[in-house]
């Protein structure tokens, strides 16, 4: 409620999806019999960039980051964002499947930037497509 109007507001709320957005992650595997896979962030400044200008224009805006590998990736970019003083109001990891049937009842959720086409066409009228390294909106 702001001003004596006693209508509840929705924040609007924006979710960009870790891999291919804000990020390429590659994985490499070493060792020929004990398999070490470690894995590697190549963030891209001109997304990052973007949600520094948006949360500073516009601090009621909810931006979300969400990733579909695993925990240890969201805890990882968790990280990056906290050392780099860079305003996420989460990060988190969610099975693909699940996450896609849990958007259909979330009416806050403005819009999903991602890169993978494939995704793209499960999010339905909220999904938007980002080319990787470049600017989302």
């Amino acid at each position: 409620m702001e001003q004596g109007d006693l209508t509840a507001w929705v924040q609007p709320r924006l979710v960009l999806v870790l891999e291919g957005v804000l990020a390429d992650v590659t994985e490499t595997t070493t060792g020929r019999f004990r398999k070490v896979r470690t894995r590697s962030f190549n963030w891209l400044p001109t997304p990052i960039k973007r949600v520094a200008y948006l949360k500073h224009r516009w601090p009621n805006t909810v931006i979300e980051v969400v990733t579909f590998l695993d925990q240890q990736a969201a805890d990882e970019a968790a990280d990056f964002f906290d050392t780099a003083n860079i305003p996420i109001s989460q990060v988190s990891y969610h099975p693909l499947d699940r996450w896609v049937r849990e958007i259909l009842w979330q009416s806050d959720l403005q819009t999903i930037y991602d890169s993978d086409i494939d995704r793209i066409m499960r999010y339905g009228q909220r999904g938007f497509v980002v080319q990787k390294g470049k600017d989302f909106s």
